[in-house]
């Protein structure tokens, strides 16, 4: 019953979001906005279409080296070359990396790096039972959701944020494991 619940709530709530919210209807409204411009080949500066051309880019460095990747030192160095192939009108300051945490491994590790860190991030909540634990769980799911629409951990300050959240969970969580 509470899991129904959950579920029930977890499809309402965006909706009743979007009726009660006038500043997510104009979200929306301006992403509609944005993917017409990058339609019709006018999105150069709008954040969603920047987005798009990032994902492109990375895909074509995917098709040329699938298994491997292309080293995850060069990836910014190689996207920005494919930004100068294909898409010379932007500005050099203005070409993005992959804006998705597994497309960036994707890109420069290739399918076996991107299987590892799947593994890795599996073996978090699989290891000493973690999906158990609510601090942990909501952390890697808040992680997982961030990963899709930014390359969170291609930074030292996504490692930082990564490590001391995860490591306060895990930290708790033995505490905790001690004291029963």
């Amino acid at each position: 019953i509470v899991g129904l619940f959950l579920l029930v709530g977890l499809f309402t709530a965006p909706i009743l979001a979007f009726i009660t919210m006038p500043s997510i209807q104009t979200k929306i409204a301006y992403m509609k906005y944005d993917f017409l411009q990058y339609q019709e080949g006018k999105g150069l500066g709008y954040s969603d279409s920047e987005r798009i051309h990032s994902l492109q880019m990375a895909k074509y460095l995917i098709r040329e080296k699938p298994l491997l990747g292309v080293g995850a030192g060069d990836v910014k160095i190689k996207m920005h070359q494919k930004y100068a192939e294909f898409l010379p009108q932007i500005k050099a300051s203005e070409r993005k990396m992959p804006h998705n945490e597994f497309v960036s491994i994707l890109v420069g590790t290739g399918l076996i790096g991107l299987v590892l860190f799947i593994m890795f991030c599996s073996g978090l909540l699989l290891f000493n039972q973690n999906y158990k634990e609510p601090l942990i769980l909501s952390f890697l799911l808040i992680l997982f959701f961030s990963f899709l629409v930014e390359n969170t951990i291609e930074n030292a300050l996504g490692v930082a944020f990564f490590l001391l959240f995860l490591l306060v969970g895990l930290n708790y969580s033995k505490r905790k494991n001690l004291m029963l």
